[in-house]
């Protein structure tokens, strides 16, 4: 995996300036997606897995009404290995957020800063709805940056194709949770 790369430039001073930071990281990387497409996120996945020596996975998990407060885990269980588990959100929007949001976190190489015992997959994955909830819960403690540089990133990505319906999503949690509603409005 390549040595992670934190900016050592200010914080950005609106939204506006970290999509753009994230679409001018998009194009620098050579993975901006085709201006004219429905992004394909499964295709990017490979590109970005591809660009920092991983196999990813997209894994998607029910979570009931977890889901309001979670979108997702992202995680590298050994190395060359990055699963990224997203909640199944009942929109398509948030759905396709989720998993941008995720791998928002291997393409700025976002780092936890604690890091947190869990239960092997296969345990966590057999057992009921609630204990995998739990464990998505204990997130790796990204700090408030790390979570709106993965959000830029899904609003980067997906602001890209011809409806542009995400285009001008802002990223808070509160959003994620009325993401079909925010999705009805744009259909």
């Amino acid at each position: 995996m390549r040595a992670r790369r934190r900016a050592q430039s200010e914080e950005p001073a609106s939204w506006t300036e970290l999509v753009a930071r994230a679409r001018r990281k998009l194009r620098d990387e050579g993975l901006d997606p085709c201006p004219e497409s429905e992004v394909d996120l499964e295709a990017f996945a490979e590109r970005l897995g591809q660009t920092r020596g991983l196999t990813i996975r997209l894994l998607p998990v029910e979570l009931g009404a977890a889901a309001r407060e979670l979108c997702g885990l992202c995680t590298v269980p050994r190395p060359g290995v990055a699963v990224v588990f997203y909640a199944h959100a009942a929109s398509e929007l948030a759905r396709r957020h989720n998993i941008a949001h995720e791998l928002g976190h291997l393409f700025f190489d976002h780092q936890a800063r604690s890091a947190r015992f869990r239960p092997s997959f296969s345990t966590v994955l057999s057992d009921s709805q609630q204990r995998l909830s739990a464990w998505m819960g204990t997130d790796p403690s990204y700090g408030a940056h790390d979570e709106a540089e993965a959000d830029s990133l899904g609003a980067a990505l997906l602001g890209y194709g011809p409806t542009r319906r995400s285009h001008r999503w802002v990223a808070t949690a509160e959003v994620r949770a009325a993401a079909s509603r925010l999705e009805s409005a744009f259909t």
